[in-house]
């Protein structure tokens, strides 16, 4: 499921070991390439984008992507956004062939994933990074957890979720369940925000002053666990810029839509219009600075 919240807390952990692994501070994120002239781009999410997707790899089923999200980064301005999609999005993955977008992985792995997501948004995509749930149980657990204020008691046996209502620290486990759980009355949109939630606490917890002592091995950790294209020296780059974003404050969308039924089955169809209003109506942080120094 959602897996990949560790890949930014793990490079957001990075700035503080980036020096482990160099001494020099010329890395650079990857310029970006030069694009075709019928190519377009219609969104904001062009700096350097890397795809996260969290693999439901539970014994019996196959590895759909529970969790599908965009991270970009906008290296100038120093600023990232983070964008949920919902599993149930309803995309081409062939000419005539329609389907939910969390069955790419299965069709197709990363390459049909990455393709459906681009198409989607119309955008490019630099580079993915993967994760199971196991791999998030181990990593939350590395860094003792993640407090969080659960909103309503959540209990759903079959699923492994128990979890009572009220402020409390959550192990890999719960933590999981946390973001898994979906009975609220935003139903899926509930449970991406709490996924959001969760990634953002973790990358703060993991640059907490008391955490720089165990930073490598969260980091050699996640390189163990995570499947990604990501070099070595994309990973510093980001963890260079990561406190930077992280004071800056990462936005946060989840795709807007409506659940329709199409030939007997329920999709989710994504308002691409609304959603260029809501990345619109962010101001960037250059403006923000500007608009304060204004006497």
């Amino acid at each position: 499921m959602i897996a990949l919240l560790i890949l930014f807390a793990v490079l957001a952990a990075g700035a503080g070991i980036s020096g482990y692994f160099f001494q020099q501070n010329y890395l650079e994120l990857p310029e970006e390439e030069v694009r075709e002239e019928n190519e377009t781009q219609e969104y904001a999410f062009d700096r350097f984008d890397i795809l996260l997707l969290g693999l439901d790899g539970r014994e019996g089923l196959n590895d759909r992507t529970d969790t599908i999200m965009l991270l970009s980064i906008d290296n100038r301005e120093k600023k990232a956004r983070l964008l949920s999609i919902p599993r149930d999005t309803r995309v081409e993955l062939k000419p005539g062939s329609y389907d939910r977008i969390n069955a790419a992985y299965v069709y197709g792995g990363v390459d049909l994933a990455r393709q459906a997501v681009e198409e989607l948004l119309n955008t490019r995509i630099d580079r993915y990074a993967a994760i199971s749930f196991e791999g998030v149980v181990e990593l939350i657990d590395m860094v003792g957890g993640v407090d969080m204020d659960v909103p309503v008691r959540m209990y759903v046996p079959l699923e492994g979720i128990d979890l009572q209502k009220g402020p409390q620290t959550l192990n890999g486990r719960n933590a999981l369940a946390y973001m898994r759980y979906r009975g609220t009355v935003g139903g899926d949109m509930d449970r991406m925000a709490r996924q959001q939630e969760v990634l953002v606490t973790l990358a703060k917890n993991m640059l907490r002053l008391g955490q720089l002592p165990n930073l490598t091995r969260y980091f050699e950790a996640a390189l163990r666990i995570m499947d990604t294209d990501l070099t070595l020296n994309e990973m510093t780059a980001v963890a260079g810029v990561s406190v930077q974003l992280m004071e800056q404050g990462i936005d946060t969308y989840v795709l807007p839509g409506e659940n329709k039924i199409i030939d007997s089955l329920w999709y989710f169809i994504p308002d691409m219009e609304q959603f260029r209003k809501d990345l619109a109506a962010q101001p960037s942080p250059v403006a923000q600075a500007d608009e304060q120094q204004t006497p």
